[in-house]
């Protein structure tokens, strides 16, 4: 089971990253390599926070599909 530490800094990571985005997203515009680049990074952070939540809620020792772990790092190592 995480912390709550470990939740806590990994919001602390996303809303600084999303952030950055925004900040991206207004020198670069919505589609600039930037803004894109730390849109992915968001996303990322976000995958690692939902997964952490899930593995809370089912304790029950049954992991995530394999599918969508591979579907996810298909999406980043594209």
């Amino acid at each position: 089971m995480q912390s709550y530490s470990q939740k806590e800094e990994l919001l602390d990571s996303i809303n600084e990253k999303r952030q950055m985005m925004v900040k991206a997203a207004e020198i670069y515009g919505y589609t600039g390599d930037e803004t894109i680049k730390r849109s992915q990074e968001l996303d990322q952070l976000i995958y690692q926070y939902q997964k952490m939540t899930m593995n809370e809620t089912h304790a029950s020792d049954k992991p995530l599909p394999v599918f969508l772990d591979t579907l996810i790092l298909e999406k980043y190592t594209a």
